[in-house]
């Protein structure tokens, strides 16, 4: 069993890619996935909450939520990052294409800015593009959706929409980090500017295309 979840593990990134995806982009049409929102919002509950539950047994009943915080954020950007490119690799070795490279990286080479909690994105490379362009894809079709909710003859069915909304601000909280690095922050340790500007870039074709 133990080999079975390790070998199949990177399988985790499919369905996080779509809800990455399809929410975004369905919301700026107008179309909503949740037929019955009560049940999505329900099921999206319970599986935070066994989460949690989870965490406070791993501490010995103690109810640590920076700890669950942080293991939802890294589970998510693990899934898009290595995750991701583990499927791909996998592809591209049965396909008999040429397989993927990366060099390992420190990824506490500030101690300071590791101590206080701060991401810390010198040296990262290419296997990052995914999450920041699913950022700012996020980002954008919560602004934009928001707006045709709201504004004169938008949809009609807002309140259909409000689940994959919420599922979006989510996203959005628990990929902060990436957007801080982006675009609020100026130091050394941000996301480097070809990175960044190579995610706006594909999230704009991505809206042009499918939005």
């Amino acid at each position: 069993m133990g080999y079975a979840y390790f070998s199949f593990a990177a399988l985790y990134a499919v369905p996080v890619l779509c809800y990455a995806t399809l929410p975004q982009l369905c919301l700026l049409r107008g179309v909503p996935l949740f037929p019955c929102p009560a049940a999505a919002a329900a099921a999206f509950a319970s599986s935070l909450l066994q989460h949690l539950a989870e965490v406070c047994v791993a501490r010995h009943g103690r109810l640590d939520l920076r700890t669950w915080w942080n293991e939802q954020r890294f589970w998510v950007l693990n899934a898009l990052t290595g995750q991701l490119f583990g499927c791909v690799n996998a592809a591209q070795e049965l396909l008999g294409a040429r397989a993927l490279d990366f060099d390992l990286t420190n990824k506490a080479a500030d101690g300071r800015l590791y101590q206080d909690g701060v991401f810390d994105f010198t040296g990262c490379s290419t296997l990052l593009l995914p999450a920041t362009t699913l950022s700012v894809l996020n980002a954008a079709a919560i602004m934009a959706g928001t707006w045709k909710m709201t504004s004169w003859g938008g949809f009609q069915f807002a309140g259909e929409l409000l689940p994959q909304l919420f599922l979006m601000c989510y996203g959005a909280a628990l990929s902060y980090p990436l957007l801080e690095g982006m675009f609020l922050r100026w130091d050394a340790a941000r996301v480097p500017p070809r990175i960044t500007a190579l995610s706006v870039a594909l999230a704009a074709v991505l809206l042009a295309v499918f939005g």
